[in-house]
């Protein structure tokens, strides 16, 4: 339960920082570190994502030990962070099927994001001439 309340609250600031931060105003400081904030937040999206996965199936991921996902969170975080930027260490792998999906969503929303972010800010007002 307190997983899918995380979840829902940071899917939802997720939401309305993206509408605001990506595609209005102009160009600045804070559009910039919105933009950084907000991949950090779907990094934390996926790693609640994957704890939940952990949850159910405590075997769906190897290089991560046992325990509940409290203890485990660090642990989904570096797997999550890793992935979203496509770095990829392998020390944690993603064995079960649904795993091993939202791992190969992630990275492809991580490329999506950069070229999203990019293509907002050079459209931007300020850069139009």
């Amino acid at each position: 339960m307190t997983l899918a309340l995380f979840f829902l609250a940071l899917t939802g600031a997720f939401r309305v920082s993206a509408r605001r931060i990506l595609f209005e105003g102009e160009v600045d400081a804070n559009k910039i570190v919105g933009s950084v904030t907000l991949y950090l937040l779907l990094g934390l999206i996926w790693t609640v994502l994957y704890l939940l996965v952990f949850l159910f199936d405590p075997h769906a991921f190897e290089g991560i030990g046992e325990g509940n996902w409290m203890h485990s969170f660090s642990t989904m975080a570096y797997f999550s962070f890793t992935t979203l930027t496509t770095l990829g260490i392998g020390d944690i792998v993603a064995v079960n099927p649904i795993a091993r999906f939202l791992a190969y969503l992630e990275t492809i929303t991580g490329l999506f994001y950069l070229a999203i972010v990019v293509s907002s800010l050079v459209s931007s007002p300020r850069n139009r001439t």
